[in-house]
Order: C-alpha cells, then sequence, then structure tokens
C-alpha cells in the first residue's frame, strides 16, 4: 500500500523528488499522499522533512566560563640536558664517501647509522620504465609517428589517388598539395607547362621524399621556375605512379619550411605555400605571354584607392558570422572584387569565435556550398550587397534578441517553467479532492489560473517561434539572387581540423580529376559525397572544423575526363615514373615472394607470366600487370 503511494509520488514528475526523497515525505505527513504534494509544492526542503527532532536550545543563563587561555611555548631543556644529548654519541664524525681530491670533506656529521634505502624489485623497475616510456611515447612530439605499410599496402589500387605524406607530424603541408591537385585548373596548368631544363634526372628513391631538385649543381634556375619544376614532377608521379603514397618532405622543405611544431601554429605555412605557387604561376605566365595579360590563376584583385591583389583570402568566423558568404563580406568589407581568379582559397580562422563565444558547449558548424555564384561581391554589384548585408545583419540581430526572450520567457533561472506547471495541473485533476466547497472553489480557482497562464505562455512562444523561422528566412535568403549569373566556382577540396595535434587529426574531402569524391586521412582513403564533406562535424566540440576551402571556376562542362593521364604529364617525367613502376613492380613482387617463404602468410603474392602479362595476387585481389606500348622497352603500368 505505501510503495503504491510512493509510486503515485514519482509519477507526478516534480522537479527534484526521487524515490528516497518521495517516501520521506509521506512518511512526514502519515502516508497522505495530498499532504505531502501540498507541502512540496509550497517548496518544503527534504532537510525540513527529515528534522524528527527540534533544533537543541543553548542555557544562556549559566554564569559565564573562563575565557581561553592562550598556549605558552614550550621551554628549552636544561643547558645541562643538552650538553648530555649531544655527548651520548647521537651523532658522530664519519670519514665522507664522496669523491674529494682535494681532501675538502674529509669528515662530515652523521645523524646515527646510516640506513639502507629499500631497493624495487625486478618487476617493479621494469614496470616503471615500461611506463616512463610510454608516457614520453605519447608526447605530442611523438605522435603519429611515420611508419611505412606493409608490402601488401603499397601497392595503389586502381581509381584511387595517391596518398601525400610528410614524415614531420604536422599533415597539413601535405594535404594542401593535395588539394591543389584536386583542382582543375592547377592541374592542368602544371601537367601540361614543358619544362625548359634539357637535362633528364634520376628517378630513384625520389618516392621516399629524399631527393631535392633533380638538375645539376652548375644549373642555374630562377626560383619561381624551380618551383613549377618541383610542382609539375610531383603532379606527374601523382598521376601516373603505382605507388600508394608518395613522401614530400623535399617538396614542402623546398617550398615552405615549417616554423612550429602542430597544426595550429603550421596555418601560416599553409598559406605560405600557396602563395610560393601562386607567385611561381604568376612568375610563368609573365614569361610565357611576354607582356599581355593573361587570366588570373590564383590572385584575386581587389578594388580600392590601391588594388589588392589577394590568394589565400582569410575568413574570420565569429558567433554573427558562421558561414561563407557573411564571412566572405566581412573579409573583403568596404571593397570589391574587380577581377576573381580561377581558384579561390578560404583560410577560416577561429580565434575570434572561440574568444566571444560565451557557451563552450554550444557550437554550430561553419557552412558553405558546394557550388556558388560570387557576381554580387563584384564591383558592379557592391551597393547591391551592401544592402544584403545590412537586412542580413538587421535580422541576425533580432534573431538573437527573439531566442533571448524565448529563453527568458519558457526556462526562467535554467527550469522548464511551462513543463511545472502542467505538472501542477495533471496533479490538481487526477488526485487533488476537496473536502469542502471552500476547498473545491479554491481548487477550481487555482486550475483554472495555472490553465491561463500555461496558454498565455504557449501562445507567446508559438509568436515567437514564427518571429525566429522569419529571421532565419531572411538570413537564408540574403545572398539568394535571382538574376542571371556568370561568376559559378565549385568546391574541389576542403581540409579539416579536428582540434588536436598530429597527422592522423587532419583529413581532407578531394575531389579526383574524374569527378568522384574521396575523404582522405593519412593512407586511410575512403570513397565517398560531397554531402559528407558539408556535414562533417569533426572536431566541432573542440574549436575545429574546416580550416581550407578551394573553389574553382566551373568548367564548361562539369564531366568526368577521359583524357589518359600519360598524355597529359610531360617529358622528362613521364619517363621518370614509368621508370620508377617498373623497379616497383619487380621490388613488390620479390618482397612479397620472400614474405610467402618465410612467414606462410595467406595474403601471399603469386606470379605467373602468360605471354605478355602477369597476374599478381594480393590479399586475394588480383591486380594485372601489362607492358604498355608507349612506354620504354622492359617497363610495366599496373592496369
Amino acid at each position: 500500500m505505501h510503495q503504491e503511494k510512493v509510486d503515485q509520488l514519482l509519477e507526478f514528475g516534480l522537479e527534484g523528488v526521487d524515490l528516497i526523497r518521495a517516501r520521506n515525505v509521506l512518511q512526514n505527513h502519515n502516508w497522505n499522499l495530498e499532504a505531502a504534494v501540498n507541502s512540496l509544492l509550497t517548496g518544503m526542503t527534504e532537510s525540513t522533512l527529515n528534522d524528527a527532532e527540534p533544533p537543541p536550545l543553548i542555557d544562556l543563563t549559566g554564569p559565564d566560563s573562563e575565557p581561553f587561555a592562550r598556549p605558552s611555548a614550550p621551554s628549552p631543556p636544561p643547558l645541562d640536558e643538552q650538553i648530555g644529548h649531544v655527548s651520548s654519541g647521537t651523532s658522530t664524525l664519519r670519514p665522507s664517501t664522496r669523491d674529494d681530491p682535494k681532501q675538502e670533506w674529509a669528515l662530515v656529521p652523521a645523524s646515527g647509522p646510516q640506513l639502507s634505502q629499500p631497493q624495487p624489485q625486478p618487476h617493479e623497475a621494469s614496470d616503471i620504465d615500461r611506463a616512463i616510456q610510454a608516457s614520453l611515447n605519447e608526447t605530442f612530439l611523438n605522435a603519429s609517428q611515420y611508419t611505412d605499410p606493409i608490402p601488401s599496402e603499397r601497392i595503389r589500387p586502381p581509381n584511387r589517388p595517391v596518398a601525400l605524406r610528410l614524415t614531420h607530424p604536422a599533415q597539413g603541408d601535405a594535404l594542401v598539395l593535395q588539394a591543389l591537385y584536386a583542382v582543375p585548373q592547377i592541374r592542368d596548368a602544371l601537367l601540361g607547362y614543358v619544362p625548359v631544363s634539357d637535362q633528364i634526372p634520376s628517378s630513384d628513391d625520389y618516392w621516399r621524399g629524399t631527393e631535392v631538385y633533380p638538375v645539376g649543381p652548375d644549373h642555374k634556375t630562377p626560383p619561381a621556375e624551380a618551383s613549377i619544376h618541383r610542382m609539375q614532377r610531383l603532379f606527374s608521379f601523382m598521376a601516373l605512379t603505382h605507388r600508394a603514397y608518395l613522401n614530400v618532405d623535399s617538396t614542402v622543405d623546398a617550398m615552405s619550411k615549417l616554423d612550429e611544431l602542430g597544426w595550429e601554429r603550421s596555418i601560416k605555412t599553409r598559406c605560405s605555400l600557396i602563395d610560393v605557387l601562386s607567385r611561381a604561376v604568376v612568375a610563368r605566365e609573365a614569361m610565357s605571354h611576354s607582356g599581355t595579360v593573361g587570366r588570373r590563376l590564383f590572385r584575386s584583385l581587389l578594388e580600392g584607392e590601391t588594388p589588392i591583389e589577394v590568394d589565400a583570402i582569410p575568413l574570420r568566423v565569429s558567433p554573427q558570422h558562421n558561414a561563407l558568404f557573411p564571412c566572405l563580406f566581412e573579409s573583403i568589407s568596404p571593397r570589391a572584387f574587380r577581377e576573381l581568379a580561377d581558384v579561390l582559397v578560404f583560410d577560416i580562422d577561429r580565434t575570434k569565435a572561440e574568444s566571444e563565444r560565451h557557451d563552450k558547449s554550444h557550437r554550430e558548424p561553419f557552412t558553405y556550398p558546394s557550388s556558388v555564384f560570387l557576381d554580387q561581391f563584384m564591383v558592379s554589384h557592391e551597393t547591391r550587397v551592401n544592402d544584403r548585408m545590412s537586412k542580413h545583419r538587421n535580422a541576425e540581430l533580432e534573431l538573437q534578441l527573439l531566442r533571448a526572450k524565448k529563453k527568458e520567457l519558457l526556462s526562467p533561472h535554467n527550469k522548464d517553467s511551462l513543463k511545472s506547471i502542467r505538472t501542477t495541473l495533471r496533479y490538481l485533476d487526477t488526485h487533488a479532492y476537496a473536502a469542502d466547497s471552500t476547498r473545491q472553489a479554491s481548487l477550481e480557482d487555482l486550475r483554472s489560473r495555472l490553465r491561463a497562464i500555461a496558454d498565455r505562455l504557449e501562445e507567446e512562444a508559438k509568436v515567437l517561434e514564427e518571429q525566429i523561422s522569419t529571421a532565419e528566412s531572411i538570413m537564408s535568403e540574403t545572398f539568394v539572387v535571382s538574376e542571371p549569373q556568370h561568376q559559378e566556382y565549385e568546391l574541389r577540396a576542403v581540409i579539416i581540423d579536428d582540434g588536436q595535434y598530429g597527422r592522423t587529426h587532419t583529413l581532407a574531402y578531394i575531389q579526383d580529376p574524374f569527378g568522384i569524391w574521396f575523404r582522405m586521412n593519412d593512407l586511410e582513403i575512403v570513397q565517398t559525397r560531397v554531402e559528407h564533406a558539408l556535414r562533417d562535424a569533426s572536431g566541432l566540440h573542440l574549436g575545429g572544423g574546416p580550416c581550407l576551402l578551394f573553389y574553382s571556376r566551373a568548367t564548361v562542362k562539369e564531366s568526368p575526363q577521359t583524357i589518359d593521364p600519360g598524355e597529359m604529364v610531360q617529358e622528362p617525367y613521364r619517363t621518370q615514373v614509368y621508370e620508377d613502376n617498373a623497379r616497383f613492380a619487380q621490388e613488390i613482387s620479390g618482397t612479397m615472394c620472400m614474405n610467402d617463404g618465410l612467414q606462410h602468410r595467406a595474403s601471399a603474392v603469386a606470379t605467373e607470366k602468360v605471354g605478355e602479362t602477369m597476374e599478381v595476387s594480393v590479399n586475394g585481389a588480383e591486380h594485372a600487370v601489362s607492358m604498355d606500348i608507349d612506354m620504354p622497352p622492359g617497363l610495366v603500368r599496373l592496369a
């Protein structure tokens, strides 16, 4: 019977009432359910309910007690006792065991016999050593160390991009190079460029990242031309190599030096890499056009009293602006674009957003589209975009005020007032019974007043919801333009930082030359869709998220390329890649056969040469190795 009343009291859902408190309240009211609920609604505390005895009374009529006396300092012992203690032999002079050639420490005072310190057991010492070593290995300086995969994972699967790796844990630069290759305008410009050098460098160990610029020491090459050669050679290997990954230490070290450790510290480094390539391409275009002005590949031109050229456009995220268009307007305002480059790189900075954020537990992801029209940011549309941005700011301010008003209405002091009123009404309707007419009238009056308050709160909340929806609609449609536009850009790559240190905490979404999207995280490459890149919330709770966006001008037909990559790569790099592929085929087949004979692995390699073809089986997957008539004699390519 008592348990049923406890269950009924818990069904009311009163705030702060659990099983123990419900039982105590009912016991204090002789298991009268109505009296117990009334006491809870009137605000009686649990401590008051549990007080079975009145507080003790203090007798103030007795005589005053003696004041407390301050304790005196202990007196020193007599002088004869001190002398006797010193001469008792507890402190003696003994020869020092310290290595002292000058005999400066011949005697030292020693108190009593020297006790030997306990030595740890051998197994305890080994455990401590292992714990210390593990702690050192888990520090950020040793996180995500560079390791080579097993031979069976070094073969590049068909229709998969090659992974770029750095020995340094900060992988940002490798992903920047990966993103640059994903931009068709950059890829076509570099692969189609004819080198001016007539030297044919060696391709030995290039994939390990240990080789520098492949020309003779006496060959004088302008810095801009040297950067073009490095990028062209890298892109050639990315297009034709059979290796699953390439080390790009030499390329990155030659183009930009890492100033500090860590991804956050390398933001300037990755932008400087873009700047180096941008300047190199501009210099190459200037040399090739001989004074004529061609299309801008990287550097856009901002209008103003003094025109400014920009390559990586900074976007400073704030609690008010957390989308591409508002941040872009705030970044270039009060200027506008006089001329847009074919490639736009947006560098997203969240420093201001994190410093001004009051609620660290609630973060909204940065939003950006897969396709954008930027006509409204041109000089010819400057007045129109200023009007739109003014409406956007007004709607945003109104939205903040409406959300604050709604929270104050429904959740004062972080408590759901509407829920509390509904709970009280449910109790009054189902369990509160009046013993007389006066009590009945009081309950009816209370019910009517509570219902009126609840209805008014719901009505005001509904009005606020409609106003919030209207403000959000205005903000979302601020940059939606109905008139025809021509400056269309497509998303090509996204680099995301999850807020932690190391190569495994930085990932990228890359569009390959055939229009297929891949999610890349060091050696982990997974095919995906562009929608996943737009919704990826990695590192949001740690202040991370997208940090670099790569857009390029949309081509006439966004269709997969059907051109053979081998036809796009220029000599001598085409020959270098083919030679490296031939060596790689011999290395991988020999290594796998040796592992099969020594380790009896299930993923052994079985090779069988039939005519001009060879079947290579790796982990159950067969890769065809065939002779290519376009290659020099003796070279092979993985089909």
